[in-house]
């Protein structure tokens, strides 16, 4: 049981009064406290059942927000219950197996720091390590009897800026940091970068290469938070953390088509991420790069069994629905949504989102199928419309390869308008479909007789 209130302020007071007993042999420390105003801090050793783990704790920002028991933590975030939530999420944290074998063999060689009332400001990791070793003592620097939550929140912030990150955040805390730098306690772009090391203040280039990455980090904070709300919550944080490189590559193409191409950059940005959804791997993804590998999609997804004819009721045009778009969707796409006539897939993103944890999916047209072979059949045809798209690049370098494309075409415009006349008045066939290709066609044409006048041919 956690000891009481009471209790933890004797136990450190006593640990106090032990430290001005030492003499010359007491240790103090200099702390980022209320901007390095005053201090040193006295270390002191105190009972490991007399400090409280930090329910603030980056590290397990994500991972909490993601718990069950998430609730009880904010409520309660001291009593027993919460503390079991907390001590739980330390102790599988990556890199707490490696923290507990060093503590194990050289004990603790960093303090952390405490509060007068037992709440440990940082070192919560190593508080988790120490009590699964049987210590009976952590060593923290003593904050004064002062120290308001404010204060101890910036302090906590500031230590972990400091930080060697020798065990490094997950990428969702990562982004959950930067946002609480800018948002909350007022970093520019530039302070950002610079705490983080990722610009040598010395350096214009490495300044702007880090406040990139400091957007990117906004973006990208902006995107999951765009994905969970068309999940209606279902969606937790740490779902994305093995995402980083899909989520990065979604984003920098995003940026390069969304100046040139709104539209197209909204149809590649769905389509990829209903593939992130589905499990897709991220080289996989990086074909979906262009209006022409959205087609291909489209196809492949058409011949599965769970989705055969159902993309005609969950295809919509690109115009977003009112209501769906966010701040999350504003960042990616930097400006109103698009408005092309083209399918799009975002009712199959937030299909596929809100059915999340869920064991079936109901279709628009009232079938159910179960979620999971959903998923495999969009993977399926995610890595189909890959190696497609992959296979006409590499034909499109060969000196033949555009004629035999054309050739290939117009065969199949051939067989196509053949089958027409066969079936265009059998009940079933869909006519608004054929038309719609037909003039998808017909642009081509246009776009094909342009391109041979520009380049004089």
């Amino acid at each position: 049981m956690t000891m009481t209130l009471e209790a933890r302020r004797e136990a450190i007071e006593k640990a106090m009064l032990a430290f001005v007993e030492e003499g010359s042999a007491k240790e103090a420390i200099s702390l980022p406290y209320k901007d390095g105003q005053g201090g040193p801090y006295p270390v002191i050793s105190v009972p490991v059942d007399a400090v409280l783990l930090n329910p603030h704790s980056h590290r397990i920002r994500s991972q909490l927000e993601s718990h069950p028991q998430r609730q009880v933590v904010h409520d309660a975030p001291f009593s027993d219950e919460a503390q079991l939530v907390i001590y739980t999420l330390l102790k599988v944290t990556e890199g707490f197996e490696p923290l507990k074998a060093n503590l194990s063999e050289y004990g603790q060689r960093d303090p952390g720091v405490v509060t007068r009332d037992g709440l440990l400001v940082n070192a919560n990791t190593r508080l988790v390590a120490l009590r699964e070793l049987g210590f009976d003592y952590i060593r923290a620097a003593v904050l004064p009897s002062d120290a308001d939550e404010h204060a101890i929140d910036r302090l906590e912030l500031e230590l972990q800026v400091r930080l060697d990150f020798k065990q490094d955040y997950t990428f969702t805390n990562e982004l959950i940091f930067i946002n609480e730098l800018l948002n909350t306690h007022g970093y520019s772009e530039e302070k950002t970068a610079k705490a983080l090391n990722w610009a040598a203040s010395s350096d214009e280039k490495e300044l702007r290469r880090g406040k990139e990455r400091v957007r990117q980090s906004v973006r990208l904070y902006a995107a999951i938070r765009h994905i969970q709300g068309l999940s209606e919550g279902a969606i937790p944080l740490t779902f994305f953390d093995d995402k980083r490189q899909a989520l990065i590559d979604l984003d920098d193409k995003d940026q390069a088509l969304k100046g040139s191409d709104p539209d197209g950059a909204e149809r590649v940005r769905n389509s990829r991420i209903i593939g992130l959804l589905a499990g897709s791997y991220y080289r996989e993804l990086r074909s979906i790069d262009t209006g022409h590998a959205v087609d291909t999609l489209l196809l492949r997804l058409d011949e599965k069994d769970s989705l055969g004819g159902e993309p005609e009721t969950l295809l919509s045009s690109a115009a977003t629905p009112p209501g769906q778009r966010d701040e999350g969707a504003a960042l990616l796409g930097g400006g109103e949504s698009a408005t092309s006539s083209d399918p799009d897939l975002l009712p199959l993103v937030s299909l596929m989102a809100r059915s999340y944890g869920k064991e079936d999916v109901e279709l628009p047209s009232g079938k159910t199928c179960n979620r999971d072979g959903l998923l495999q059949e969009v993977a399926e045809a995610v890595g189909e419309a890959a190696e497609e798209v992959q296979a006409r690049k590499r034909a499109s370098r060969n000196l033949s390869g555009p004629v035999r494309d054309l050739e290939e075409a117009v065969a199949r415009a051939r067989s196509a308008a053949e089958g027409f006349q066969e079936v265009h008045n059998t009940a079933g066939f869909n006519n608004g479909k054929f038309k719609y290709h037909t003039n998808k066609l017909r642009t081509q044409v246009t776009a094909l007789e342009k391109l041979i006048d520009n380049h004089g041919q």
